[in-house]
């Protein structure tokens, strides 16, 4: 079936073809505190710092500095900084900046 008619877009909008896309949707809010508890009775040490430039040329300096085996970049826009992504925009409102290190 064609997606223009399956979708009832109005022809009269000038409008030619469409696309559908299916992907994950979370409310990252709840995600993140289920994720944090998650975490944390697993006896995950969280560590708050600022990190400034590219977290690839520091990820081993800063895993030694907090004694940690993993870091999770959960920067968001600060992918920009953070990650050296140009291509990262606003989406859906999210601003929020952040990395964890995981400790045991």
């Amino acid at each position: 079936m064609h997606l223009l008619l399956f979708s009832a877009v109005n022809p009269a909008f000038g409008v030619v073809d469409a696309y559908q896309h299916i992907a994950p949707m979370i409310d990252t809010a709840v995600f993140m505190q289920w994720l944090y508890q998650q975490c944390h009775q697993r006896g995950c040490r969280f560590v708050q710092d600022d990190i400034h430039g590219l977290l690839r040329d520091q990820a081993e300096e800063l895993k030694i500095k907090y004694k940690a085996q993993l870091i999770v970049n959960c920067s968001g826009l600060s992918a920009r900084e953070l990650a050296g992504d140009e291509d990262v925009y606003p989406s859906r409102g999210g601003t929020g900046s952040f990395a964890i290190a995981f400790t045991t």
